[in-house]
């Protein structure tokens, strides 16, 4: 008997938290694109002191979103020597 009750509990939790489980739609890409969402471009200023990677890291990407989104852009990159 207790063990029914275990199971039936779990049960019922498990359907309410399923509850909240939510996902965001986003519309299909034409066909042959690999984009979701929308293309915007970020200019950085001539004078910049900053590494580029600080740049993508504001908007949630990495070297290498930057080096597919801008072939040839950074045709060299050097991997920081760890001592």
């Amino acid at each position: 008997m207790t063990m029914r009750r275990v199971k039936l509990l779990c049960t019922a939790l498990m359907l309410l938290a399923s509850h909240g489980a939510l996902a965001i739609s986003y519309p299909l890409p034409p066909e042959g694109s690999r984009l979701v969402g929308s293309a915007f471009t970020i200019a950085v200023p001539d004078n910049n002191t900053q590494p580029l990677e600080s740049f993508a890291a504001q908007y949630g990407q990495g070297l290498s979103n930057m080096l597919e989104a801008n072939p040839g852009s950074m045709s060299i990159y050097h991997a920081p020597v760890l001592r």
